[in-house]
This record gives structure tokens, sequence and C-alpha cells, in this order.
């Protein structure tokens, strides 16, 4: 998966270092778990919504 990733950023000449690769990498891991666990959800809680906000806009 990273690295799908890492050929993904640098196909949108994106770059980033080692550790931000690693920290995406492991974002997206656990967006996919989020997202598999809804696959196996009742009805009801299909209508979920994802979104991600850095810590600074929650306070």
């Amino acid at each position: 998966m990273k690295s799908t990733i890492e050929k993904l950023l640098l196909a949108k000449d994106v770059k980033v270092n080692a550790i931000e690769l690693e920290a995406l990498t492991n974002q997206w891991g656990t967006i996919q778990s989020l997202r598999d666990g809804l696959r196996h959800a009742d009805g009801k809680e299909h209508d979920i919504g994802l979104v991600h906000r850095l810590k600074e806009e929650v306070e």
C-alpha cells in the first residue's frame, strides 16, 4: 500500500518525506478499516459521514 500511495503522490507532484509517507499510509489504513466496518453495518448506519479535521480546528 505504501508504494501505491507514494506513486499517486508523485504523479500529482506532491513531495513527502519518509515520516509523512508513513503517517499517510497509517491514516489510509485506518480509513480503509472504517470503510470496511461500514460495509457490514445495518442499513440505517450507512448514513454516516467521516470528516478529517486537524486537532487545531477542533479546539
